[in-house]
Order: structure tokens, then sequence, then C-alpha cells
């Protein structure tokens, strides 16, 4: 029972975190038909619950007039800003309807192909953070392959080859093109409840989001990492592919800590641990989005570097997962029995664990 209200209260503290960290932003959402209003009215309650600023712009082909008078009536309020173009409106104007506790909702009276166009036009006009749009697939997909985090080069780089695309190229090159010049990310998510509340509350995301080339940045952790470390672990743990935890825990062994941060956000860890002439190199995880790019792998040459500056013989790992067997293979450590390790870890390491162990000698390796 106690692991069940520590989950619950990380998650809370999840949340909270990003209600805190988002509530200067603006989402503009936009509803259209291939997304229903009644499907993502549970997201839109968390939003407007953690008082996340949000504003759902509309086609007029998308009828959302029923579910709006439904929801009206049991007290969630959503309030009908009238405008014709996109001068029309201000972000001032929707703040004040966000401060009364309602959600602004923009009826566009276009066509489809018009719409998309008025969309990315909304998001610069508002200075929105995020346009997040809805589509049938779990996010945007070149030549049938889904990308979680492709950047603006990489969208111009498919389009100018002509990559088949689950959404329009025009929206996209018209997309990419606003993003440069007004600094918002596009969000391409799966039009179904629960995926928009996923973007923005939790740390692993969901669909696809796209944005400029923002600088990676490989540094060792700060005591204010903790909480973003934290969220960063928690699917690993819950799996048990990863050790388990706590906040205070980490707290104290912060200083072991490595993150790779993409625009300031923690997308990668990993932990160095001394145990007498040997380090061990652990905790690795890296958001799904943001896998593939090499920062794993980076982080690992990053703390061999340390171990070997601070006069260690070796560094060793451990992993329940075949995938990770692999990486470190890769990377020069050779797999090694458990006894070969130091005694000092020997003796605190939980041995029905079914991980096996790899070890990189400077000696041998070198």
């Amino acid at each position: 029972m106690e692991n069940s209200i520590e989950d619950l209260m990380l998650t809370a503290s999840e949340l909270f975190h990003y209600a805190h960290k988002f509530k200067e932003a603006l989402f503009l959402i936009a509803i259209d038909r291939e997304a229903s209003l009644h499907d993502i009215m549970l997201d839109l309650k968390v939003l407007l619950a953690s008082r996340v600023p949000c504003a759902l712009l509309y086609a007029s082909q998308a009828d959302v007039q029923p579910v709006v008078e439904r929801w009206n009536t049991h007290g969630f309020t959503f309030e009908h800003v009238a405008f014709e173009d996109r001068g029309d409106v201000s972000r001032a104007q929707l703040s004040d309807i966000i401060n009364r506790g309602s959600i602004p909702l923009l009826e566009c009276r276009c066509q489809q192909e018009a719409f998309d166009k008025k969309c990315v036009e909304m998001a610069s006009e508002l200075g929105a953070n995020k346009l997040v749009m809805f589509i049938a697939d779990q996010g945007l997909k070149f030549d049938d392959v889904y990308y979680s985090y492709p950047t603006v080069k990489d969208v111009q780089n498919f389009l100018t080859q002509g990559a088949r695309c689950n959404v329009e190229p025009e929206l996209l090159a018209r997309l990419i093109q606003a993003q440069v010049v007004y600094g918002f990310d596009t969000v391409f998510l799966e039009a179904k409840s629960g995926s928009l509340f996923q973007e923005i509350f939790t740390y692993r995301g969901s669909g696809t989001l796209i944005t400029d080339s923002y600088p990676n940045v490989l540094r060792a952790a700060e005591p204010t990492d903790v909480a973003d470390i934290l969220f960063l672990l928690k699917p690993a743990m819950a799996r048990l592919s990863v050790v388990p935890l706590n906040e205070e825990q980490l707290i104290d062994s912060i200083q072991q800590f490595y993150v790779f941060t993409v625009d300031g956000k923690i997308v990668a860890c990993a932990r160095l641990k001394d145990y007498d002439d040997f380090s061990e190199l652990g905790k690795i995880c890296t958001l799904p989005r943001y896998q593939g790019k090499g920062r794993a792998k980076q982080l690992t040459i990053k703390l061999l570097d340390e171990a070997k500056k601070g006069g260690k013989s070796a560094v060793f790992a451990l992993s329940i997962e075949p995938y990770m067997w692999g990486f470190f293979t890769e990377l020069g450590f050779l797999e090694c029995d458990k006894s070969e390790l130091p005694a000092s870890w020997r003796e605190q390491y939980d041995s029905t664990r079914p991980s096996k162990a790899f070890c990189y000698w400077f000696s041998k390796s070198e």
C-alpha cells in the first residue's frame, strides 16, 4: 500500500511540476474533422483545473456546439471569441477568458485547406508556445517511419527528398517556416483521449514534437535537477529495468549524476558511483522521444573519461535488458562474472536480479 501511495504522490508531483512550468505559456489546440472535442474533454478538464493556459481553434465543419452546450450546463465553460482575421484576437483577450476559469473557443469559418493555414497564422499572431494538431496516426511519419522528435531541419530535408508523409507537405512547409520566424513548436497528436494530457503533463510526451535545432548540453547534474531526473527515471523504475530510488536517495547522490539537456530540458541521464578501485555506470535512461541520437553513448563515454581521470582501473555496468547488453559491448565493455566486481558492491547488491555484468577495463580496452 505504501508503494502505491508513493506512486500516486510522484504522479501528482509530475503534474504539478508541469502545471507550474507552463503557467505563463499558451497552447493553441486545433480541432478539425480528425479530432472530436468529446474525445479530449477529460484532457481539457485537467488543463483547466491545472491553470495551464490553452485556447481552442476549430473549423466550422467540426460540429463542436453539442459538446460545448452539454459541458457548459455542467459548469465547464467555453467562451466563444468572434473574429474575422487574425488581428481581431489578442493574447491579452484570451488571458482574460482563461483567468475567468473558461476556455477560449475560436471559430474559423473556412474550408479545411484554409483552416490549416489559419492555425499557423493564429499561433504566430498570438505568440503561442505550442500549436497542437490532431491526426489519425500516432504521430508524424515519413516513408511509413514514425518520428517523435524531428527538428525543423529534419522536416525540411524530408520534404526536399519528396518523402511520403501522413501530413500534407504544404502544411508542414508552412509550419516550419513560421516556427523559424516566430519560435513556437508544433505537436502532432493522435486524436484520442489522453494524448494531450501525456504531451503536456508527463516527461515522456506523446506524438511528434517538431522543434528548432536546440543546443544539446552534457553536464554534471545539479540539486535543482532532482525532480526532472526522478520523472525521467520513473518509467524505467516501474518496469524494474533500473533499480528504484526515491527522492531522498537521489538528493543524497545527485553529485554522481550527469545529464543531457535539449533547450534546457533533461532528456537523458546516467550515474557514476565509486566502489574502491572501480566505478559503477548506472541509471542510464533516455526519453523515448530523444532516443536514437547517440546521447546515451555520449554520456557513457563522458563517464568513462571521468572514471579514468579519477584513477579507476575499470568501470562496470549491469542490466536486465538485452538491448543494453549490446550497447555496452559496442562501447568496448566485456561481459564479466559478478564475482570479479568489488566486494563493497557485492555486499549490497540484490543477487536475485537477472542482470548481466559488463566491465570496461582501462588496461584491457586501450
